[in-house]
């Protein structure tokens, strides 16, 4: 019953909120121009990086939980590398979000308050119940960080945020493998997300 509950909540709580909403991939009809000087970031790449922030310091805390609680040592191993990969990643949206922010404002980047209640669900569980649950979250979180990655490498005109996304993009689907293997063993199977690459 309790596992029940849980995936019952898991799945409200990975279709709400824009930090999780998946990002959408059709081409954009009217596709964004660089800033000019002195205009600074535009809009949309705020909203990206805001996004991208939020959404790795949720998976970053739960890759902690679960390489302190998973019963797997795979899962152990993964969820260090996962949270080691958004730890960095985190870094520099925050250098990013400061520079397109202007001066004076504090911009937060802290984790939605939805993943607040997904940790105190996935805390009450444990051995292969908390590994299929945590892994179920970690794919999930993982679709939508690669979809939001991807559209952002797509879309965006700055170049040097093209890039990061490009490398980060590279890194979030090799957690993603990773984490759809493991979840064959626990019955789960996920899609691959996104478009074929085409940089």
């Amino acid at each position: 019953m309790r596992e029940r509950s849980l995936a019952i909540f898991m799945a409200g709580v990975l279709a709400s909120g824009p930090a999780l909403a998946q990002a959408n991939l059709r081409p954009d009809p009217t596709p964004r121009v660089p800033a000019q000087p002195g205009q600074g970031l535009p809009q949309e790449d705020q909203a990206f990086l805001r996004r991208a922030a939020r959404l790795g310091s949720a998976v970053a805390e739960a890759a902690r939980l679960g390489a302190e609680k998973a019963s797997d040592p795979e899962l152990k191993r993964i969820g260090q590398e996962v949270r080691e990969t958004q730890l960095r990643l985190q870094q520099t949206l925050e250098q990013r979000i400061q520079q397109a922010t202007r001066p004076g404002a504090h911009p937060t980047s802290q984790a939605p308050a939805a993943w607040e209640k997904a940790a105190a669900a996935l805390k009450e569980q444990s051995g292969a119940t908390f590994d299929r649950a945590w892994l179920q979250w970690q794919v999930q979180a993982h679709t939508n960080l690669t979809e939001l990655y991807q559209a952002e490498a797509s879309d965006t005109p700055d170049n040097d945020l093209a890039k990061f996304a490009i490398i980060a993009l590279a890194e979030i689907r090799k957690h993603f493998d990773e984490l759809r293997q493991a979840g064959t063993r626990y019955g789960l199977s996920a899609d691959v997300p996104g478009q074929p690459w085409q940089y």
